[in-house]
């Protein structure tokens, strides 16, 4: 498999700047897809920022409107 740093960010800010300090950074959540192509030398990002800690599970609802997070389960 390929070589990578790996940064688990526990908020967004931290999520976004570890992104903005590598040009070839990917975000991963579950990770399936991306991994996968790693394992087949399609994508290969020197960097992984881990967004797992960050508070993006919730769905909530205010002023008739639904706010899904990005992290949310189906």
């Amino acid at each position: 498999m390929i070589q990578f740093q790996y940064v688990r960010a526990s908020t967004s800010k931290t999520a976004i700047d570890a992104l903005i300090k590598s040009a070839d950074a990917k975000f991963i959540a579950g990770g399936t897809n991306l991994v996968d192509l790693m394992k087949r030398n399609v994508m290969a990002p020197g960097k992984l920022v881990d967004i797992n800690q960050i508070p993006l599970k919730s769905i909530e609802q205010q002023n008739g409107k639904i706010r899904i997070g990005a992290l949310a389960l189906n």
